[in-house]
């Protein structure tokens, strides 16, 4: 799952579900003059089963 910095309640969405970030690539979406973060979370087929 990837989502960017500037949306916390996605952020929260996937730590809630179990998903662990697995990257944070820093600077790569532009917006109101500002840069933010691109996060992107996954989870692995074991984690989710259960």
């Amino acid at each position: 799952m990837t989502t960017w910095s500037r949306n916390p309640r996605m952020i929260h969405l996937a730590q809630k579900l179990g998903f662990k970030k697995e990257a944070q690539i820093r600077k790569v979406r532009f917006y109101k003059e500002k840069y933010y973060d691109c996060m992107k979370y996954g989870i692995l087929r074991d984690e989710w089963i259960n």
